[in-house]
């Protein structure tokens, strides 16, 4: 599930960008980037992450990916976008 997101965002999301006219094309570049850096940053701080859900961490990780998601399905807005790929960061980092 995890490299389905991963390579899905980059090839996915200039198109739908551009056809849902949510911000100029020479953004999507920085839109690609969120979901790597927000990983990376997970990634920095996973074991306090992994003492604090201990072992609900496969539920966090699903529920995120859920909740981007639908976020993405419903709405359609720049804000929720960038808050759709820092969640699908975190779940892909973690």
């Amino acid at each position: 599930m995890v490299s389905i997101i991963y390579f899905s965002i980059p090839t996915a999301l200039a198109f739908y960008v551009a056809e849902k006219q949510l911000a100029p094309i020479s953004t999507i570049g920085l839109l690609i980037a969120i979901v790597p850096i927000t990983g990376f940053l997970t990634g920095l701080f996973y074991p306090r992450f992994e003492s604090f859900l201990k072992n609900f961490s496969a539920i966090f990780i699903f529920g995120l990916c859920f909740i981007a998601f639908l976020l993405i399905a419903v709405f359609a807005h720049l804000l929720i976008l960038i808050t759709v790929l820092v969640l699908l960061g975190i779940s892909t980092g973690y």
